[in-house]
């Protein structure tokens, strides 16, 4: 006989005050850490296009589009890694956009990877395009951005890893659960 699955963790990114703290400090050194490294390239002598309000307002849009992508790609790898049976909606609460699956149970490193695959791509994206157009500061200052923006995905990511006794993780309406 199976034994049922008890929930170690339960992850509540809507009303947990402390995680709401660490992922404002972990966003504040990821847009630090991200635009350090522009005004380093910058410093360096790395040419790039010029600032002009056209920056600024493609700032704001490729910074906001980023966002909806990056809940795009949750959606695409629940999903994938879910199966077809996978419900998937979208909606925002608290300033965050976020993807429900609805009570879906996947491994810990199947829920890992449908976490930080928008980190990875999306930022990926934005720092090759914008090199690939020439603007390699807006790429770089988009993905600060958005990076700053990952950080719920990634402490719920680095929970997942800081229990080894967990073997599967379900998606909730507030976060995540930790199974074992």
């Amino acid at each position: 006989m199976i034994s049922p699955m008890r929930t170690i963790v339960d992850m509540d990114v809507l009303e947990d005050t402390a995680l709401q703290r660490r992922m404002v400090m972990l966003s504040c050194w990821l847009f630090v850490g991200v635009a350090l490294v522009a005004v380093a390239c910058f410093v360096a002598g790395m040419t790039g296009e010029g600032f002009g309000p056209w920056w600024f307002v493609a700032l704001v849009v490729v910074g906001m589009a980023s966002f909806v992508v990056h809940e795009l790609v949750h959606a695409a790898f629940f999903r994938l890694l879910g199966g077809r049976d996978c419900r998937i909606s979208f909606g925002h609460q608290m300033g965050m956009l976020y993807t429900n699956a609805h009570g879906i149970t996947l491994t810990c490193a199947r829920m890992c990877c449908v976490l930080l695959a928008p980190t990875v791509l999306v930022d990926v994206a934005l720092v090759a395009g914008g090199l690939m157009l020439g603007w390699p500061y807006l790429g770089l200052v988009c993905c600060a951005v958005h990076l700053s923006g990952c950080s719920g995905d990634i402490l719920m990511a680095y929970e997942i890893v800081s229990h080894p006794e967990a073997t599967h993780a379900r998606d909730t309406d507030h976060g995540i659960e930790l199974l074992a």
